[in-house]
Order: C-alpha cells, then structure tokens, then sequence
C-alpha cells in the first residue's frame, strides 16, 4: 500500500506540473482517476489539498518578505538593541521561502524572489519530507525560513556530476534543484528546511514562543538562545561560540541572527521598505586567505565547455590545504581580471569546494587571455554565452568525460578518472557502451 500510495502521489504531482505547463500528456479523466484512487486508500494525503498558482507560476507576498540589516561589530548590535531583551539564531545561508497552511494543510510554497513576488514551488516542497504537510492550526498561517541543503548532501551530489556541472556551494544547488520542473528530481535531492518566522498566530508572542510552537508542529528552528540583557560580553561570548562550531556543523551559516523578543519591541519600531527594524545580523568574517596565482588550466567537460582551474601556491584555508580552485568559466575569469602572478582571496566553507573570490594583489597588466585551442584534441574553440567551448568532431577529453559521466550515473564502482584514461587510451573503452 505504501509503494502505491508513494507511486500516486509522484504521478499526480508529475501530471498537474505538466497540466499547467501546457504539456499534458493524460486525458483529464485519466489524471481525475489517479487523484480518485489515492483519495481512496490516503483520503488525507497533503498531495489532494494543493491550491493556488501550480509550480513555476507568479506568488504576491503580502506582507513583503524583506531582507535583513546587517552590522559588522557587536558594538553595533548593541547600540541598535537599546537593552532590550533579545533572541538569537543561525543566520543559515540557503534560499528564503514561506510555506502556507490552511485548516491544518499545506497548500502553499513560495520563494522570496524579488521580496514582493516569489516563484511557486508547492509541488517541490511537498516532497521534501522534513517539511511537514500538516499541522495542529486550523487557520490561515505562514511559515518563513531558509531551504538548505547540508554539505554532506552537497558533496554527494557534486561528486556524481562532471567536472563542468558542478555547483560552486550548497545554496546555489538548493536553488537549482528547488526550481526543477520535474518534481520526481526531488526524491534523489535531500533537502532542509530551517523555520524563523510565523505570522497570523498571536500577535503579541514572543520570538521564543513562536520558536518553541514550530518546534513542536515539527519544524527546524533557526531562533534558540534568550538574550534578556544584551550586554557587550554576552553577546560577544555566544557570537564566538558560534563561530567556533560552524566548521562542525552539517550546513552553511555565515552569521547569526537577533532579533526583538517581545511583541511590543518589535511593533514600536516597525519596519522600512528594506528590512525590519527589529532584528539585525552580525556575520563572521571570511573564512579564508590571499595566495598566488602560478597557473591557470582548462579542462574540457562532457558538453565540450571548458572550464579554467586555478593552480594555486599551497594555502592552508579552514584545516584543508588549498592548491587548486574553479574559476567556473571564462566569463568569470575575464571579470576577475585574475593572470597567473596575481594574488588571489581563496576561501572554504565546512568541507565545500574552495572558490576564489577576489585578487589581492596585481602584478601583471593587461587583458586576460582565453586559450584559441582546446587542451585535448588542439581543435579551435569559441565563445558562446559566459563560457568557452571546444569545436572538435573528435575530443579525448570530451570523450573520457561523458564515459565517466555514464559511469556514475548507473552507479558502476571501481573505474575512477585515471583508471578511464589508461583504459581510453589504450583503445579498450571507446564508448560507454564498451564498459
């Protein structure tokens, strides 16, 4: 029963997405007898309770979901509290998204998008099943938060696409996956969600009421420690401490976040058309180091993009010792301005990928140079939108990567990047179908 149900619910997601797409590819009788069959055997099934705008289309958030002010010193969150008493939370560094509830279901999600107007990606959310789809409210209530993804999931993922597919960090894989057309995408994407707002439930509760209701209804909590007196020394101890734990944690936080606890704080100072007024974040400082520059490489990918690589002077960032990083494609090569010689700002996050952000210093002149020639097989190659491509009928590269991504996705073991050379080159696999 529960395979038929899990079968149900993935087909009635699947078909109401192609519906409102324009693409439907069952009768409206057919898709009615699939919603009929699992209202049958799971009458409350959150799937049956979906409404509003389908996946992709336009939300109006009302009211607007704002960004948050930020502040670089804990002086500054001191003179912004004015000793009223606080919370504080992680500040998690995932995508912004509210999720409605009405007599007790989920029937709504969407992204933050412009602040206004969002992206709705209900159908998407009803799969991620840390997200319950029901709670023990009858009424129309909201829940905001932040849609993670957890490094471990990240490097997971990352590691079973090719070299030129790969997201540079966590958020911007939660982003993309969130967006999927095809829900069924989420069922091999794990994704969490980190609750620290609820509007329309009592008005004058405090943050830490509200935090405890969500974590009782099953939510992730973002809001956990009371600040009664924010004083310089408190604040500043347990701003330390959360910096020391971030490297052993599961997900990205790049700060903490505090907010007015008590109602009435909170509705004196109101809001601007920015960003509320009573809550503020105080962010760590970059995790990471300038280093040289001695070498830029390209390496072709399955889709004859090439990408270049940073070879770095060894640079210890966050316990790793750094020596190579994406520049991810020749647009941003040509925008960072970076030649070898130049020293560049590494950073790194938890275990994820290390990305250069900056140049540090200068030491050559001059326009970027972009290679004429692919490194594998010398064809010529050509700009085409941010990145650079290989023209070549006949790539080794090419060839070796698009074998390889065969190979990770039927899930084959023991065949890793320099075994697929030698084998390759050696003229026993020339197609994947030779495996």
């Amino acid at each position: 029963m529960d395979e038929e149900r899990k079968l149900l619910e993935n087909l009635v997601l699947y078909h109401k997405r192609k519906y409102y797409d324009g693409e439907p590819e069952i009768s409206d009788a057919e898709y009615d007898s699939l919603e009929d069959r699992l209202r049958e055997i799971d009458p409350e099934n959150p799937v049956l309770f979906i409404v509003g705008a389908p996946s992709g289309g336009n939300v109006t958030h009302n009211p607007p979901m704002l960004s948050c002010q930020k502040a670089k010193t804990v002086d500054k969150i001191i003179s912004w509290a004015e000793n009223r008493p606080l919370m504080m939370g992680y500040k998690v560094d995932g995508i912004s998204l509210k999720i409605l509830f009405e007599n007790t279901r989920l029937i709504q999600a969407a992204t933050r998008g412009s602040g206004t107007q969002g992206d709705d990606v209900t159908l998407n959310i009803m799969k991620i099943e840390s997200i319950p789809k029901t709670i023990p409210f009858e009424n129309r209530i909201e829940i905001r938060g932040e849609l993670y993804m957890r490094i471990s999931e990240f490097n997971r993922i990352n590691s079973s696409l090719p070299d030129d597919e790969q997201y540079s960090n966590p958020r911007n894989l939660a982003a993309g996956t969130t967006k999927q057309k095809d829900s069924r995408m989420m069922e091999n994407r794990e994704l969490n969600f980190m609750a620290f707002e609820l509007l329309g439930w009592k008005d004058d509760s405090t943050i830490e009421e509200k935090a405890k209701t969500l974590k009782s209804w099953g939510f992730e909590i973002s809001d956990y420690l009371r600040i009664d007196t924010p004083t310089f020394d408190t604040v500043d101890t347990h701003f330390r401490e959360v910096e020391a734990e971030r490297n052993d944690l599961d997900y990205e936080i790049d700060g903490v976040v505090f907010k007015y606890n008590l109602a009435a704080d909170r509705e004196a100072v109101g809001a601007t058309d920015h960003h509320p007024r009573w809550q503020i974040a105080l962010k760590f400082e970059s995790k990471g180091k300038s280093t040289k520059l001695n070498e830029i490489t390209w390496q072709v990918g399955r889709t004859s993009v090439l990408t270049p690589v940073a070879e770095l002077e060894p640079v210890e960032v966050s316990g790793a010792v750094i020596s190579r990083a994406t520049l991810h494609n020749a647009d941003f090569l040509i925008n960072l301005d970076a030649k070898p010689g130049d020293f560049v700002f590494v950073e790194r996050s938890g275990e994820v990928i290390p990305k250069i952000i900056s140049v540090t210093a200068k030491n050559t002149t001059g326009k970027v140079n972009l290679p004429d020639k692919c490194p594998s097989c010398d064809s010529n190659t050509i700009k085409s939108g941010v990145n650079l491509l290989c023209t070549g009928d006949i790539c080794r590269g090419r060839s070796i990567q698009q074998i390889g991504a065969w190979i990770r996705k039927t899930g084959i073991d023991g065949i890793g990047g320099k075994s697929l050379e030698k084998l390759f080159d050696s003229g026993l696999v020339k197609h994947y179908s030779d495996i």
